[in-house]
């Protein structure tokens, strides 16, 4: 199993980290670690250093902008992207939940196109957050035309998705345990039936949005194995014929051995 997306490097896991770890071992679960400023871009690159379970990204998240200077933010991330397990950029990309105002919103807009050209240069995959911002994300995106990139807990509907998917055709879709929720997922789940099973990817965004049963509390990577099994039965596949095409989609849009 493979989560695309996760933060257990953050300091919320000191106290359990090894355990979860020990237990991923067991399960052969590998994943993503996902750096979201500079501190947790060098944790998650210091964890993926010491542990052949994961991979980790660099970025800068969107609610950072406002206080960021993305020259500043290039120099400083790239120190990273000669690291062998050092596989992508992100998590960037646009928040426009809360209204922020038009500097801030550009403020954004020129942090994520900073984190794109860094991206390009490297050839890296862009991990892209995305919330009430989807035509703005569609057009920076457009305008760059990355060669890889992961939509990071898809909310949208089937036309998002679709959109998205016919515009970039190095684009994947990741669903994180929002789809497993009993209510006001039924957008999300029909984006889950509709996405190409060569587009799809698998993420728990943890220690966020763990999925049902455990709605509310912290997430972990071991829930993977739920967004997998939601996934499959809204597909109407076996679990392990969508495990396996989930860890080929992650190896091919991370660029794994």
């Amino acid at each position: 199993m493979f989560d695309t997306h996760t933060h257990l490097h953050e300091e919320t896991f000191d106290d359990t980290r090894e355990e979860i770890l020990s237990d991923l071992k067991k399960r052969d679960i590998r994943g993503i670690l996902v750096g979201t400023d500079l501190d947790t871009s060098r944790q998650a690159v210091e964890l993926a250093r010491n542990s052949n379970l994961f991979w980790s990204t660099v970025g800068i998240h969107p609610h950072e902008a406002q206080e960021t200077d993305p020259q500043a933010v290039i120099e400083n991330l790239a120190v990273w992207l000669d690291e062998r397990r050092v596989v992508g950029i992100g998590e960037c990309g646009l928040d426009y939940a809360g209204s922020p105002s038009e500097i801030e919103r550009t403020n954004q807009q020129n942090l994520f196109a900073a984190q794109l050209e860094l991206a390009s240069t490297y050839d890296l995959p862009m991990v892209v957050h995305t919330r009430d911002a989807w035509e703005d994300t569609y057009d920076i995106l457009k305008s760059f035309q990355h060669s890889r990139v992961i939509l990071h807990c898809f909310t949208g509907d089937a036309n998002w998705a679709q959109r998205f998917l016919s515009e970039f055709p190095n684009l994947y879709i990741s669903f994180s345990g929002i789809v497993t929720f009993k209510k006001k997922a039924e957008d999300i789940q029909q984006a889950a039936r509709t996405v190409p099973a060569e587009r799809m990817l698998a993420e728990t965004d943890s220690p966020y949005l763990a999925p049902e049963p455990y709605r509310g509390k912290r997430n972990d990577t071991r829930n993977i194995e739920r967004v997998i099994a939601c996934l499959a039965r809204l597909r109407e596949q076996e679990f392990s014929e969508v495990d396996a095409q989930l860890d080929a989609n992650a190896r091919a849009a991370f660029g794994l051995e």
